[in-house]
C-alpha cells in the first residue's frame, strides 16, 4: 500500500543521484504502512511459525505479480505509461474501468483503515496535554479533515513533511524492537496452520506495492536488470521488518484474556493498542503511541495525496485551489461516511482491500496483462520463466484461492 516513505525515497533519489536505492527506498516505503499494526492481531491464531510462512507466501507472490508488471510496463514504449493506460493497451476499455474501480476502492479502503485506528490515538493525545476527552465520531473528523487538508499543499512541502514523519517512524520502531526486549516473554502459542489461509488477505495488503511500478520503471530508466533487482530488495526489507515486529508482539502479548490478541481481534483493534496495555512501560508506552501515530499518518497522507493526483489525472482538472478542495473534500467525505458505518473498520478495511483489491489490482491485472501480451499479442521481450502459462495459471489460481478466503470470513463472520 502508497504511504509517505514513497514521497521519502523519492526526495532522497533526487538529492543524491542514486537511482537504484531510491527505487529499493520506494517498494519499501509502498509496502510498510499502517496495515503492519495489523498483522500481530490477524495472525495471532495460526502462531508465529505459521505467520512466517505465510508472510513468505504472500511475499513471493507480491514479488513475482510486481515482476510480471515491470515486464508490461516496459512492452509499452509511449512514455509515462500509468496502470489504466496499461490496462487499456492489454485489456480494452472494460480493463481500464476495472482499474479505475480497484484504484479508487483500495485508496478508499486503506483511508477508512486509517482513519479508524488514527483518531483514537489522537483522543489519547488530547487528553493526555489537554485534559479533555472528545468522542469517538469527533475524533474521526477530526484526523480525517486535520491530515486530508494536506493534500492542498504543494508535492514538495508533503515530500518534505513525509521525510521527517518517516525518519520519527523508523526511529520509533526500533526504539520498540529495543526496549520491548525488556518485556519479552516466551511465545508459547500452538502452531496452527490451518488459521493461515484466512489472514493471506491483509498480509498481501502490507505487501503491495504495484500501483508505484510504472513510476519505478521511469525512475530507473527502463534498466529491466535494475528494476528486478529494486524490486526484489525493496519487497525484502518489509518481510524482514514484518517478521521482527511480529516476534516482538507475540512475546509481550498474550494471546487470551483481557486486551489479548483475541481480544483485539474481536474488537477491531491494532496491535500497539494492546501491546501498549501490556508493557505499562512509562518508556516504551510513549514510543509505541508514536510509531503507530506516524505510521498511520504517513499512510494516511501518502495514499490521500496520490488519489488527489490520480482523480486529476484521469478527470482531466487543472491543478489550482479550487480542484484541489473539491478532490479533497470528495476522497475525506466517503472515507467518513464509510468509517462510521463499518464496525470495527480497521481489520475489517484492510481484509477488504487485500481481499478483493489486491488480489486484482496487484495479482489479476498484471498476470491478465502479461497473458495477453505474449500469447495474444505475440511480444517475446522479458523473462520466458516468469511468462511461462504454468506459472502465470498458478499466480492466478492463489488469486482467486484469496478471494474465495476473503468470501468465506464474510459469510462465517
Amino acid at each position: 500500500m502508497i504511504d509517505g516513505l514513497t514521497y521519502f525515497a523519492v526526495n532522497i533519489q533526487n538529492n543524491n543521484s542514486i537511482p537504484f536505492w531510491g527505487g529499493v527506498a520506494l517498494v519499501a516505503g509502498t509496502c510498510i504502512g499502517g496495515g503492519m499494526l495489523a498483522l500481530p492481531v490477524e495472525t495471532a491464531q495460526a502462531g508465529l511459525i505459521p505467520s512466517i510462512f505465510g508472510l513468505f507466501a504472500a511475499w513471493c507472490y507480491m514479488l513475482l505479480t510486481g515482476l510480471l508488471l515491470v515486464e508490461a510496463t516496459l512492452w509499452v514504449k509511449t512514455p509515462h505509461p500509468h496502470l489504466v493506460s496499461l490496462s487499456q493497451r492489454f485489456l480494452g476499455s472494460s480493463g481500464r474501468y476495472l482499474s479505475i474501480l480497484l484504484v479508487l476502492f483500495m485508496g478508499l479502503g486503506s483511508l477508512v483503515a486509517y482513519t479508524t485506528a488514527g483518531a483514537p490515538l489522537i483522543g489519547k493525545f488530547l487528553k493526555y496535554f489537554f485534559y479533555i476527552s472528545p468522542d469517538t465520531s469527533f475524533l474521526f473528523i477530526l484526523f480525517a479533515f486535520l491530515f486530508g487538508s494536506i493534500f492542498l499543499f504543494k508535492e514538495s512541502l508533503v515530500s518534505r513533511l513525509n521525510h521527517y514523519l518517516v525518519m520519527g517512524m523508523i526511529a520509533s520502531f526500533l526504539a520498540i524492537l529495543l526496549i520491548g526486549g525488556g518485556a519479552f516473554k516466551n511465545i508459547s502459542y500452538l502452531s496452527d496452520f490451518g488459521k493461515i489461509p484466512l489472514t493471506l488477505p491483509l498480509i498481501l495488503t502490507t505487501f503491495s506495492y504495484q500501483i508505484m511500478v510504472p513510476s519505478l520503471v521511469e525512475l530507473l530508466q527502463k534498466n529491466r536488470k535494475l528494476i528486478y533487482r529494486a524490486v526484489f530488495f525493496g519487497s525484502l526489507v518489509p518481510l524482514f521488518v514484518y517478521v521482527a515486529y511480529e516476534i516482538v508482539v507475540f512475546g509481550i502479548v498474550p494471546l487470551e484474556g483481557n486486551m489479548g490478541l483475541l481480544y483485539a481481534l474481536e474488537n477491531g483493534l491494532s496491535s500497539t493498542e494492546v501491546l501498549y496495555f501490556h508493557t505499562q512501560s512509562s518508556l516504551l508506552a510513549p514510543i509505541v503511541d508514536t510509531f503507530a501515530f506516524l505510521s498511520l499518518v504517513t499512510s494516511f497522507i501518502g495514499i490521500g495525496f496520490g488519489l488527489v493526483g490520480f482523480l486529476r489525472d484521469l478527470l482531466g482538472l487543472k491543478e489550482n485551489y479550487r480542484t484541489l478542495m473539491g478532490i479533497t473534500l470528495a476522497i475525506i467525505l466517503p472515507t467518513l461516511l464509510f468509517t462510521f458505518l463499518i464496525p470495527n473498520a480497521f481489520l475489517t478495511a484492510l481484509d477488504l482491500t487485500g481481499g478483493y483489491g489486491d488480489t486484482w489490482l496487484s495479482g489479476l491485472l498484471p498476470i491478465s496483462m502479461c497473458w495477453v501480451g505474449r500469447y495474444v499479442q505475440n511480444i517475446e521481450e522479458g523473462s520466458k520463466a516468469l511468462m511461462h502459462k504454468a506459472t502465470l495459471l498458478c499466480l492466478g489460481l492463489f488469486a482467486f484461492y484469496v478471494m474465495y478466503m476473503q468470501s468465506l470470513k464474510l459469510v462465517t463472520g
